[in-house]
């Protein structure tokens, strides 16, 4: 099996290189449950959902943020996403929280 350099993906056009992160997304999304939260995520997600708990009405629906952002800061892209920090792509893919 040849290995796929980050070199080599650059040589790439843009929708081969779309095309191939979403590919590599997928393996990743299909085996979740192998990926372990860190304490810290696990204290501010229960938090967040005690939060909740206490009053569904608080905070807003995604489709809500996601307006809210691209309007104040144009479209998101993955570099904003990572700065930050309350928003990471990795934990959009439904974990389940260890208790």
């Amino acid at each position: 099996m040849n290995k796929l350099t980050a070199a080599d993906a650059l040589r790439l056009s843009i929708p081969e290189r779309i095309q191939l992160v979403e590919d590599i997304w997928d393996t990743i999304a299909s085996q979740a449950e192998l990926l372990e939260l860190t304490e810290e995520d696990k204290t501010l997600l229960n938090e967040r959902l005690h939060t909740y708990h206490q009053d569904p009405t608080v905070g807003s629906p995604w489709g809500d943020v996601y307006q809210r952002l691209t309007r104040q800061h144009g479209p998101l892209t993955l570099s904003f996403v990572q700065k930050q920090k309350r928003i990471c792509p990795v934990r959009s893919i439904g974990m389940k929280i260890a208790e």
